[in-house]
């Protein structure tokens, strides 16, 4: 509802789109969703510019638009999760080439995650930024380079607008986890750069969640303001 709102009708209010949900709070006389809305405004700058190439929108290609949404946030989540865990896994020496491969296709299609991948829903774009911070800072780790430290600092950041509790466990630790694998001479730098990084990030979600609700917090699911 809220990606239909954004992309075609430029509001951020979801009582007139084709799309019902129970996940809602009435403020202002108009109804909103009560979810984090990062997700759903990447979604929808995707879907503007599908309208704007070729006229689409959930109007006049319902199906296509949110099968489109699906496939990229979903299952296309879902793929980079498998690549970035396999190459991940393939960095290491020991284990066979098979194994690595069955306990990637494993972790991305005998879980939870096959099933969320077919609709819309924060949780497989959250497993792909947990993916991302493993795997650069893991890359960090072997090689201190500071583009590894910002881009960390950038899913820790990407994960809290989709889940706060652990985006804020991550972006902690992950800014902890470069102090101390870093050398001494670029430690505070990379410290900070991966920490602003990810601040960045939570920054731009409480401004955008301002422009939503008029509010830096979520408007309660229930009480009707």
């Amino acid at each position: 509802a809220v990606v239909e709102a954004v992309a075609d009708q430029g509001v951020y209010h979801i009582e007139n789109t084709h799309f019902r949900t129970v996940d809602k709070v009435i403020r202002n006389n108009h109804i909103y969703s009560d979810k984090p809305i990062m997700l759903s405004w990447c979604a929808a700058q995707m879907c503007k510019i599908v309208t704007l190439l070729n006229g689409r929108n959930f109007t006049n290609s319902y199906n296509f638009m949110i099968y489109l949404v699906n496939i990229v946030f979903g299952c296309g989540a879902n793929i980079f999760c498998f690549l970035w865990l396999f190459r991940y896994l393939c960095r290491t020496s020991k284990g066979d080439m098979r194994l690595k491969l069955m306990f990637s296709l494993f972790c991305c299609c005998g879980t939870w995650m096959f099933s969320f991948m077919t609709i819309f829903s924060n949780h497989v774009p959250a497993a792909l930024a947990v993916t991302a911070v493993m795997v650069l800072l893991d890359k960090y780790r072997r090689k201190a380079d500071s583009r590894a430290a910002v881009l960390a600092g950038f899913a820790s950041g990407m994960l809290f607008t989709l889940d706060m509790v652990a985006g804020a466990v991550f972006l902690l630790t992950s800014a902890l986890s470069v102090w101390f694998t870093s050398p001494v001479e670029k430690r505070v730098r990379d410290f900070f750069r991966c920490g602003a990084s990810g601040a960045c990030v939570v920054a731009f979600s409480i401004c955008l969640n301002y422009a939503a609700y008029g509010t830096v917090f979520l408007p309660s699911k229930n009480v009707k303001m």
